[in-house]
């Protein structure tokens, strides 16, 4: 196994599509040497950005192969694995390590369980009546209630930096007549 060192700018790369919505592979060809030539340090492949909710498992393969390929070893190739499910994540880091992409970014597989979707599928913390919820409100309260005093505070000091400015641009121009 070897192990890469990533640094520097990586970008999510965009999966261009042609007219009728297939992988357009010479305009990727075009865009990932753009890239390469600007200076980027790698490239992450079928992430959000990258359209990969609507590709294909064969579509995903070309793309990755296709990332691979133009690459070939200059830059290092990330391939996103997004899927709803544990297998098919499974199967989509096995298309990515078949293609040779570098390293793979697996997002987390959403899960909901009986209970949570009983409780209107949502986890606790994330309900209008949990404890986070509760912290948030009060924190938001909190802002607004020191926010009128803040911006009043900051238009004096606004104001008096630019009658400080107005002073002097004009005692300038008095000078200079």
């Amino acid at each position: 196994m070897t192990t890469t060192a990533f640094r520097g700018v990586i970008p999510p790369v965009l999966t261009p599509l042609d007219e009728s919505g297939a992988f357009d592979e010479a305009a990727f060809e075009r865009l990932v040497e753009r890239l390469i030539t600007a200076g980027v340090h790698g490239l992450f492949v079928l992430g959000s950005s990258g359209e990969v909710a609507f590709l294909s498992d064969d579509e995903r393969t070309r793309v990755l192969e296709a990332s691979v390929r133009i690459s070939a070893g200059r830059v290092p190739v990330i391939a996103g694995v997004n899927e709803m499910t544990p297998a098919r994540v499974i199967g989509q880091v096995r298309l990515a390590e078949a293609a040779g992409v570098d390293a793979i970014v697996a997002t987390a597989v959403l899960r909901a369980s009986e209970r949570r979707r009983d409780r209107g599928a949502l986890p606790r913390h994330r309900r209008r009546d949990g404890p986070a919820a509760l912290r948030l409100r009060r924190a938001r309260a909190r802002a607004l209630e020191a926010r009128p005093r803040d911006a009043r505070a900051s238009r004096r000091r606004g104001s008096a930096r630019r009658a400080s400015r107005t002073r002097a641009a004009t005692t300038s121009r008095s000078a200079a007549s």
